[in-house]
């Protein structure tokens, strides 16, 4: 058992360092968070020294591709590098943490619900109503993202914008108020459970999403005590 997880863990491990793109496990984007909790289970775990002798018995025909090619017995993981940036934010604060820092919330003018804009401390959202119809759309609409991560993940990455947005009752209440969203589903709580229960379950690419740049630009505008001073 042990020697066919290892081989399993050090396939994937290479796979995702060469970045095959056909490949059934990384084309279906919710698999790798489901792995990722498999190898942190505690009955899952296997000694790394039978990990090290089964990666020192791999022969690369291409030595570039060999991350360990300078010591056999460390395994090493190379992700994208990010310099300008640093590392980018996976979510933003909530609706009212956001006007409290100085964030003027506006219903932007557009047909495209994906058009939201934040430039001198002013987020535009186009306005969208939730009802049980269009709750059902999102859904299969982002599921259907999840399977095919060749399509993009525009709307998992705007379902991930509203979840953080909707952290409270008092969230939803704020902009309902700035026309930005029209709540048709019984109770507001049901509507702030419905976009994080979305977030939660769908996997996001969060180096490559539409809307990481806005993620970057209102963390750091939120974390500025200037704003939070003038206001």
């Amino acid at each position: 058992m042990m020697l066919l997880d290892g081989c399993f863990i050090i396939e994937f491990l290479m796979k995702w360092y060469s970045g095959v793109p056909d490949d059934a496990i990384f084309n279906v984007g919710w698999v790798l968070p489901i792995i990722r909790n498999d190898f942190l289970l505690l009955e899952n775990q296997i000694p790394f020294f039978v990990i090290q002798k089964l990666f020192n018995l791999l022969i690369f025909s291409d030595p570039a591709l060999n991350p360990a090619e300078e010591n056999n017995s460390v395994l090493t993981l190379r992700r994208k590098p990010n310099p300008a940036n640093g590392r980018v934010p996976r979510t933003i604060p909530s609706a009212c943490q956001l006007q409290e820092a100085g964030i003027i919330f506006k219903s932007r003018k557009s047909e495209n619900i994906l058009d939201i804009k934040f430039q001198n401390g002013t987020l535009e959202i186009p306005f969208v109503s939730i009802e049980d119809t269009r709750r059902s759309r999102l859904l299969n609409l982002v599921s259907f993202e999840q399977c095919n991560t060749k399509l993009g993940m525009d709307l998992t990455s705007y379902a991930c914008f509203m979840g953080a947005l909707f952290k409270t009752t008092r969230d939803v209440t704020l902009l309902q108020e700035k026309g930005i969203v029209d709540n048709l589903l019984a109770t507001n709580e049901e509507l702030v459970s419905f976009f994080n229960w979305l977030t939660e379950c769908s996997y996001l690419d969060y180096e490559e999403h539409y809307l990481k740049d806005l993620f970057i630009d209102v963390n750091r505008y939120y974390n500025s005590d200037w704003h939070k001073w003038r206001v």
